[in-house]
């Protein structure tokens, strides 16, 4: 594990609970910024590194390369941080399905080429018209329909709703690229279409 900020205490947990082998390695500016506790920091396969102190910025690609062949990688933080993680570790060939992300916010999504497209409601038949400045979401809801939501960023899944047909432009960042091209799934927050109609198991 790659951390940054703050990962989830739970998936920490696990692993210590469940005597599964890791290590964590959580990167700050200076030490004021360290909030994992001594409970945590006390153990050996924990490791801090305060920039401040050591002068220089946590050498993400050394660890990736060190760790073992059939690794699984979890890494939260800031984008920028997150974006160079999993682009190391792609150099490194390491396969998207065992890189696992937790963004705080979304980056700015580009908008400036959306357009019209409708969606098709698979239960029923009905179409929804979705404008060139409107979100399916908003769309959808518009027309009666329920979907849960949270961040409404692309950036926690909860939207995340089955594509039966059509071919979605993913602009979340909590589809990995592997599950974006399998063109089953889309996040209707933010998500457009690329072809003219899209078909939702709603």
């Amino acid at each position: 594990m790659i951390q940054k900020a703050s990962l989830t205490s739970i998936l920490f947990n696990v692993c210590l609970a469940g005597n599964r082998p890791f290590s964590l390695y959580y990167a700050n500016a200076n030490g004021s910024d360290n909030l994992l506790s001594e409970q945590y920091t006390s153990l050996a396969n924990v490791h801090v590194h305060d920039k401040a102190t050591q002068g220089v910025r946590l050498d993400i690609d050394a660890l990736i390369k060190a760790a073992p062949a059939d690794s699984d990688i979890f890494v939260c933080g800031p984008n920028g941080f997150i974006n160079d993680v999993l682009k190391l570790s792609a150099q490194q060939g390491i396969d998207s399905e065992r890189l696992h992300r937790e963004f705080f916010t979304a980056e700015p999504i580009d908008h400036s080429n959306d357009g019209s497209f409708e969606v098709e409601i698979a239960s029923t038949g009905q179409i929804v018209s979705v404008g060139k400045d409107e979100s399916m979401l908003e769309a959808l809801e518009d027309n009666g329909f329920f979907v849960p939501v949270s961040c409404e960023e692309g950036v926690c899944g909860t939207c995340i709703t089955p594509l039966l047909g059509g071919e979605a432009d993913h602009k979340d960042v909590f589809l990995n690229d592997k599950e974006k091209a399998q063109m089953d799934r889309v996040a209707v927050c933010c998500s457009r279409a690329k072809t003219p109609r899209l078909i939702l198991d709603l």
